[in-house]
């Protein structure tokens, strides 16, 4: 079908307006950026309070800071902060980044807002992109399938996904950075990266890949836990980048299990991501690996913010099931043996011990394909 969507700069002049939910590090760093160019909102949650009792919308508005991340950052004067409702209505563009496990319950308290506070919901044209990095547990749903569900009256063409190699912290220091911005045509792909690329510090690449796009920032978490376990445990550069390089070659099957693209693994959502992801202190899924090894425990959030990847692990862990344990185990072991470490008390020695001397990750792609063929064949049956 063709795609006659109109470019969003035209839509009003100076550029679009763009609404930002989630005012934690990655949602302010983005919605800092991006208003030195647009017409910008960052919608806190009314209800957030900080230790002291404070609101925290209260506070970010009358000290143009946020207290909660990059030790109170000093936000752009042009950044207007608004209740999260407000941010969301009258916008062409609206960036949603929340915990994926809160997400589908989040967004159901923000429209039930927008409706008794505004008297009025999201506009069936707002173009929809989501900046989250999971999996939602109990369903196995990507974020912009979650999106889809609870705002039915947006086109689903008008969902996008925003991932790369980009650090909250490092886009707020305004550092040179690129990412993937993949949408459902290649038109709307390449209108939303030109409008929202900023020169010298974001940089976003056009894909039609949102399911490989939306996978790959799963799995990268996984993978990052893992690595901080190993950097913890064994002090082993090379152990920890063998497991990273057999994770990324079972990623780029689940990538093709889901439906999105094997190029899509060697884009800017795809191998930069895992490799920055899996080896810096600033990633939050790394830390938790960090703590496991140092406490024998891992959680989903904690004071270093949200580790996406505990969640996810249980997500992949479901299809695992479906799949039957020695097609899993054969294909996706890495990812299979992960899941119970996190969740099953398994012992972290023995499973790195068993992938790293062990498991070969078979890296053709044409022997997965006629197993998963076959799969599926019984599936249908």
């Amino acid at each position: 079908m063709k795609d006659t969507h109109r470019p969003i700069e035209t839509v009003i002049p100076g550029g679009p307006r763009i609404g930002v939910i989630g005012a934690g590090a990655f949602g302010t760093a983005i919605a800092d950026l991006l208003s030195e160019h647009h017409q910008v909102s960052l919608g806190v949650r009314e209800e957030s309070l900080l230790h002291d009792g404070t609101p925290l919308l209260a506070y970010m508005q009358a000290n143009k800071t946020n207290p909660n991340v990059f030790n109170g950052c000093r936000l752009g004067e042009n950044l207007v902060i608004v209740p999260d409702y407000e941010a969301a209505v009258d916008k062409e563009v609206l960036i949603i980044i929340l915990p994926v496990k809160y997400l589908r319950s989040a967004m159901m308290e923000l429209n039930e807002k927008i409706r008794q506070k505004m008297g009025t919901s999201i506009h069936k044209d707002t173009l929809i992109i989501s900046g989250m990095k999971g999996i939602e547990a109990d369903t196995a749903k990507r974020p912009t399938e979650i999106l889809s569900e609870v705002l039915p009256e947006i086109d689903k063409k008008n969902f996008a996904v925003i991932a790369g190699a980009t650090f909250a912290r490092e886009i707020y220091e305004r550092h040179n950075l690129s990412a993937t911005l993949a949408a459902a045509t290649k038109n709307r792909a390449a209108d939303l990266a030109r409008t929202l690329s900023i020169s010298d510090k974001l940089n976003l690449h056009p894909s039609t890949d949102i399911i490989g796009t939306e996978v790959l920032g799963a799995l990268k978490n996984i993978v990052a836990i893992g690595s901080g376990y190993l950097a913890e445990s064994q002090k082993s550069e090379g152990a920890r980048h063998t497991f990273i390089g057999k994770a990324f070659i079972e990623a780029q099957k689940l990538v093709v299990f889901f439906g999105g693209r094997r190029s899509t693994c060697f884009q800017e959502a795809g191998f930069p991501d895992f490799m920055m992801t899996a080896n810096a202190a600033l990633s939050r899924n790394y830390t938790a690996g960090v703590l496991l090894a140092k406490h024998g425990k891992i959680s989903y959030d904690s004071g270093n913010g949200t580790a996406e990847g505990v969640n996810t692990a249980i997500a992949v862990y479901q299809l695992f099931e479906k799949m039957g344990s020695d097609f899993a185990k054969m294909h996706f072991k890495i990812f299979y043996e992960m899941y119970h470490v996190m969740h099953n008390g398994n012992s972290p020695e023995d499973c790195f011990r068993d992938i790293l001397s062990h498991y070969n990750a078979e890296p053709e792609l044409s022997k997965f394909r006629e197993s998963l063929e076959m799969l599926r064949y019984r599936f249908r049956r």
